[in-house]
């Protein structure tokens, strides 16, 4: 019998700090999202300068596009990618993309796409991340459609239909 102790619960946690050490491994925090909008963010690839091409892996996450930008001239000489996401559900999201660095320092990197998404209902997405932008807005009728009291008429309607049959 085996009961486990705090200890084993650090060394999870441990687990989870080590893609933070690893240069393979890139985190991007998107921070709060509305559920129905696409959002793009850019996304630095440490260890790039030296790779000759840039290829992002098949498959994408749902709701995702990436595009693969070069070096800008008199910048830090590493490529970069634009990352978007639209997302149609509610909660945590954590998506990785694959990306493969040809004659780079890293061979291979995965980047962690780390974001919360809310309902339209609930209020306002936060504004803390600055490199974070809206790419598209849902439709003022998608969110109408979701209110509560758009909820109660078509509950009320259902009823109504129910009872002339």
């Amino acid at each position: 019998d085996h009961i486990p102790v705090v200890e084993d619960a650090l060394d999870s946690d441990e687990d989870e700090s080590d893609d933070e050490d690893d240069q393979s491994v890139v985190t991007v925090n998107m921070g709060i999202l509305r559920r129905g909008n696409a959002y793009g963010v850019p996304a630095s690839l440490p260890g790039s300068a030296t790779a000759a091409q840039v290829e992002v892996l098949p498959p994408l996450p749902d709701g995702f596009s990436v595009q693969v930008h070069p070096p800008a001239p008199g910048g830090d000489g590493c490529w970069s990618l634009w990352v978007e996401c639209e997302t149609h559900i509610t909660g945590r999201r954590r998506e990785s993309i694959h990306v493969r660095l040809d004659g780079g320092e890293i061979p291979e990197l995965s980047v962690n796409v780390e974001a919360n998404i809310m309902g339209p209902m609930d209020g306002r997405p936060s504004s803390g991340h600055h490199d974070v932008l809206l790419v598209r807005a849902v439709s003022k009728e998608a969110v109408a459609a979701e209110t509560e009291g758009a909820s109660w008429k078509r509950g009320a309607q259902e009823c109504v239909e129910e009872d002339d049959q």
